[in-house]
């Protein structure tokens, strides 16, 4: 095929290594239940990446309250924005799942990020990609210029399928960044919704399909001052302590928290979003600490299997989540 048009085989293959990264609230209950039974295992470095063992759906319920994009990009790793998993690292009470319509919903960990260049690699013990034929994406360090067509694979916050949307568009130019020699981003003109952060930026590299960057965050202009951002910001953590139908004064609040939000999403002239280019997300995952503990994931996973299996895990927790 020539330039980025895809053939419907490419295109199937793209779509299925994409995948929504949602962040959901546990409930209450869960909440004290995780807590009580596994704050000693999740304090363990050796255990918390394979947390998602002990999650199930039959005993786990959680609201999903906000998402973002990912991509596979080996067996059990994906990569996503940091910005997209940020508050689920602040609060225990969030968990993150992975879904697409080939490979179902998952629980996953992060086990690596850089927030500097809104990377963030996250590990998902139950991730087959070899029983789910998946290829997952070859990364480039190409560089881009203005002018050069790309396109993408992404969940917009609009968009409740489980199969990523296709949007397509080009490089305008750079963004640069200020503070510790930070290397600018690529400026994308694209359809973009915020539900597209973490999702791969794509191009036909030789005779492949390769992930030449990372899309950062959609622009946007902002329609308040600081003052009122501050106000609006202290009105939705009083919101968040108390219960929105207390009175009617509450619900107005609410709702128009809610309006914010709406607009804040849609509030920009153009299409412009900021790419973290290839090169930097390769660094990202070339660091010898990423590619020691991507290697040694796999071959505790072996081991933590195994553990499961012959009971070696029986003393530590309960037999109702051992439960595969």
């Amino acid at each position: 095929m020539a330039g980025n048009e895809l053939s419907y085989c490419e295109y199937l293959k793209c779509k299925n290594a994409c995948v929504k990264v949602t962040i959901n609230r546990c409930s209450r209950q869960c909440s004290e239940v995780l807590a009580a039974l596994f704050g000693r295992i999740l304090e363990n470095p050796y255990f918390r990446p394979f947390y998602s063992v002990f999650l199930h759906k039959s005993i786990f319920q959680a609201e999903t309250i906000d998402h973002g994009s990912g991509f596979l990009i080996a067996d059990n790793f994906v990569i996503t924005s940091w910005h997209v998993i940020e508050e689920a690292m602040r609060d225990q009470t969030l968990v993150i799942r992975i879904l697409n319509e080939t490979i179902g919903e998952l629980f996953c960990v992060v086990v690596h990020c850089d927030p500097s260049n809104d990377l963030a690699l996250l590990y998902c013990h139950d991730l087959d990609l070899k029983r789910h034929e998946i290829c997952p994406f070859a990364l480039s360090e190409e560089a881009l210029w203005p002018s050069v067509s790309v396109f993408s694979f992404g969940y917009p916050l609009t968009h409740t399928e489980e199969s990523a949307l296709f949007v397509k568009g080009y490089v305008s130019g750079l963004k640069n960044r200020y503070g510790d020699n930070r290397k600018p981003f690529w400026v994308l003109n694209c359809d973009l919704n915020n539900g597209n952060s973490g999702g791969p930026v794509l191009r036909r590299v030789g005779d492949d399909i390769k992930v030449v960057g990372v899309i950062a965050q959609k622009h946007k202009k902002q329609i308040l001052t600081l003052e009122e951002l501050n106000i609006l910001e202290e009105e939705r953590s009083t919101l968040q302590t108390n219960s929105a139908s207390d009175s009617r004064d509450q619900f107005w609040k609410s709702v128009s928290l809610k309006m914010y939000d709406a607009l804040n999403e849609t509030h920009c002239q153009f299409g412009y979003g900021n790419v973290v280019p290839g090169h930097l997300v390769v660094e990202f995952l070339s660091d010898p600490s990423v590619t020691s503990l991507m290697g040694s994931l796999k071959e505790m996973a072996m081991f933590f299997e195994i553990g499961l299996r012959r009971g070696y895990l029986d003393s530590i927790l309960p037999s109702e989540f051992l439960k595969r």
